[in-house]
């Protein structure tokens, strides 16, 4: 069904830029254009409007004057606004005035389109999604850094909250939990409902000071902690104490990355027809092992790994100091999985790529034929530099698969 997109803009160039682009895009969209606030209040009062798009400094009449007017006629429709960079800090005003999101001007066709395309398919699910892996659409509000309300209800009736602010899980609630605690029981519930709830408008208090990362690979040993007991009524009991050995004033370990020893790890690859702890000829692992010490000689550049499709290390160069390498890999696996899977769910192409940042580190990852290369840096400062060397070698690396 052809959707009609209504875009308010004092800048005439960009919008006869969009009215010529959109022509190519008439079997989804049909444009109209405002090029003032009150000429594009008169569509919103005329025609059927399924998305608007406005500009923050509009020819007679102010952007936030509009957008109230906007609202007031068409409370439902969805909105995003176009602000210059030096705007960009009044973001949480214009998402607590139902912005749904703030594009920094000037605003190319395909990064409108995107805009559409996605916020389109959020509406059309009347503002719950069923069904999905509620890791994958964690991990896209945080990628996406938005501020949103995420109310999470699972199949057996439990219900809790989540709540990003700026693409930073600050807080979550589930019954009595809070925090940490409440976002590792909620991410271990299958096929969920999420509902999209308004963000609070007072200050919210942040608990969770774990990357999203780090909670998952709580997540993923939680669970194979719990798929290991054989006694299901023991599963409640088990899952209570692992929450209170993560407590800080608990007596038991914490759960993270710091708990284990690693040993060093002997360098195979796993090669088709053989068996994943066969070892392969010396030839083979060192031309492997050339490729990945490229990347590890970059500045930042701590650990390279490579991984095999279960989550075996395969090989090894580097270390990070504390990591329990074998939980690390088995984890990034699973959220590789399900970055593949949302890229899928947009029908977007095949995944190339994706990192990870946390304060002190950051995570990149790459297809390489059968295997995941993974790389494990300091900081962001390299990055450009890492991903295009990683491109490079991961494609270099894929004959050995």
């Amino acid at each position: 069904m052809v959707k009609n997109i209504l875009v308010v803009s004092g800048d005439d160039a960009f919008l006869r830029r969009l009215e010529n682009d959109f022509l190519e895009l008439t079997d989804r969209y049909n444009l109209f254009v405002a090029g003032d606030g009150p000429r594009g209040l008169e569509i919103l009062r005329t025609k059927e409007i399924d998305f608007v798009a406005q500009s923050l400094i509009l020819p007679r009449m102010d952007g936030i004057q509009f957008l109230t007017s906007l609202r007031r006629i068409k409370p439902n429709v969805p909105i995003v606004i176009m602000v210059s960079e030096e705007s960009t800090q009044m973001g949480d005003v214009f998402l607590r005035m139902g912005v749904l999101q703030v594009l920094v001007e000037p605003v190319t066709t395909n990064r409108l389109t995107e805009c559409i395309q996605e916020i389109l398919f959020l509406k059309s699910q009347e503002g719950r999604l069923k069904g999905i892996s509620l890791i994958n659409f964690l991990q896209l509000m945080e990628m996406e850094r938005k501020t949103y309300l995420l109310e999470v209800r699972s199949v057996d009736g439990n219900r809790g909250l989540f709540y990003f602010h700026e693409g930073d899980l600050y807080d979550a609630l589930c019954g009595e939990l809070t925090g940490q605690e409440a976002a590792v029981l909620m991410i271990n519930w299958d096929n969920v409902e999420i509902r999209f709830r308004t963000p609070p408008m007072e200050k919210v208090r942040k608990r969770i000071f774990k990357s999203l990362m780090a909670l998952l690979m709580d997540t993923a040993l939680l669970k194979d902690e719990k798929e290991k007991t054989t006694d299901d009524d023991d599963d409640d009991d088990d899952l209570s104490r692992a929450f209170q050995a993560n407590r800080p004033e608990s007596k038991g370990k914490p759960l993270n990355l710091e708990q284990k020893s690693v040993e060093p790890l002997r360098s195979t690859i796993a090669l088709e027809g053989r068996a994943k702890s066969e070892p392969v000829s010396s030839g083979q692992s060192r031309n492997a092992e050339e490729f990945m010490r490229q990347l590890f000689k970059i500045r930042g550049v701590r650990s390279v790994l490579r991984l095999g499709k279960d989550g075996e290390v395969v090989l090894e160069v580097g270390a990070w100091a504390g990591l329990d390498v074998a939980r690390f890999a088995k984890a990034v696996i699973m959220v590789h999985g399900g970055a593949g899977r949302m890229i899928q769910e947009l029908h977007m192409a095949r995944l190339e790529s994706f990192v990870l940042e946390a304060d002190g580190i950051v995570i990149m990852c790459l297809p390489s034929g059968e295997y995941l290369l993974t790389i494990l840096a300091q900081d962001s400062s390299m990055l450009g530099v890492i991903r295009q060397k990683a491109l490079k070698v991961a494609s270099e690396m894929e004959w050995l698969s």
